[in-house]
C-alpha cells in the first residue's frame, strides 16, 4: 500500500498487491463474525428518525439500507432524546402549558390531602415521549400537541379541580373577572385595573379560601402601579396618592 500525497493536501491511496474476498467465503468460513438487524436512531443531517437495516462482518457493514418508514414507538423515543439533548423542540410546548404545570403544582400544595403526584423530571420526560408520537422529524415536532396529551396524564378529576380552584380568570364579587397568574415557587398574582377592583373591600381568594393571591393593580395603560397584599388597606393609604397622580393623567377614565 503507497500512500502518495497532493499539493492540495489530499492523500491518495495505491494497492499494489490486492484479491477479490467474496461474502460467500467469509460466510462459510466466519459465519459467527456476521450480524444483522435493524437500528432505529435520529439523523441529525436529514433531521429525521431513520431506520438502518444492516449486515457486518466484525466492524464492517457489508450491507447498509435505510427506511424513512419507521416505527412510531422507536421515532418517538429518538426525537424524546433530542429533545432532552436541546437539539430540537415541541413549539407547542409554550407558556400555556407551562402556566397548567403550575397551576396543578399550586393546587396540590393547597390540597395536600388529595396526595397529587409531583411532576417531576421522570414525568416531564415520559409526557414528551408522549407528545412525539406519531412524529418522524424536526419538522413534524411543530404539530405535535402537547396541552391535551398534559391534561390526559393528570387526568380528568385533577384538570377539573385546577379549573375550579386555580382558574385562569377569576370571578371577583363584585361580578369582574381579572386574570391570575401562576408563578413557579411563589403565590399567584392577581392583576387587574383599578377601576375592575371598585366595590371590593375584602382581598380575593383562591382554593375556597386558603390563598390570598398577591394583587397587581393596573393603570388605565394596563402597567403596573401597586403590589399589595391586603387588598383593605391598599384604599386607605396608598391608594389616595396614586388617584391624584393618575386622575390627572387619565381624566376621562372613572376615579373614585
Amino acid at each position: 500500500i503507497n500512500e502518495i500525497g497532493k499539493q492540495s493536501g489530499e492523500v491518495s491511496t495505491v494497492l499494489n498487491l490486492c484479491s477479490e474476498i467474496q461474502r460467500s467465503w467469509l460466510e462459510e468460513l466466519f459465519p459467527q463474525d456476521f450480524q444483522s438487524g435493524r437500528e432505529t436512531a435520529f439523523d441529525e443531517q436529514k433531521k429525521r428518525v431513520v431506520e438502518t437495516i444492516f449486515v457486518r462482518y466484525r466492524d464492517l457493514a457489508i450491507e447498509l439500507k435505510e427506511n424513512l418508514d419507521v416505527d412510531l414507538d422507536a421515532a418517538a423515543e429518538a426525537l424524546a432524546a433530542v429533545i432532552k439533548d436541546g437539539k430540537a423542540k415541541l413549539d407547542k410546548w409554550d407558556s400555556e402549558v407551562d402556566s397548567f404545570i403550575e397551576r396543578v403544582r399550586f393546587v396540590a400544595s393547597q390540597f395536600p390531602e388529595y396526595e397529587m403526584g409531583a411532576f417531576d423530571e421522570d414525568s416531564k420526560s415520559l409526557l414528551i415521549e408522549q407528545c412525539c408520537h406519531g412524529a418522524k422529524s424536526v419538522r413534524d415536532l411543530k404539530r405535535q400537541d402537547v396541552l391535551p396529551h398534559l391534561k390526559i396524564w393528570f387526568g380528568v378529576e385533577v384538570v377539573s379541580l385546577v379549573e375550579s380552584e386555580a382558574p385562569e380568570r377569576l370571578r371577583l364579587q363584585n361580578g369582574r373577572t381579572a386574570h391570575v397568574r401562576y408563578e413557579p415557587g411563589g403565590r399567584p398574582i392577581l392583576s387587574a385595573k383599578i377601576q375592575e377592583l371598585y366595590d371590593l373591600d375584602t382581598t380575593p381568594t383562591l382554593c375556597q379560601g386558603r390563598c390570598k393571591p398577591i394583587i397587581e393593580l393596573l393603570g388605565p395603560n394596563r402597567r403596573p402601579v401597586q403590589m399589595t397584599e391586603n387588598l383593605e388597606a391598599f384604599w386607605t393609604t396608598s391608594y389616595p396618592n396614586i388617584k391624584k397622580d393618575l386622575k390627572g393623567r387619565y381624566p376621562k377614565h372613572e376615579w373614585r
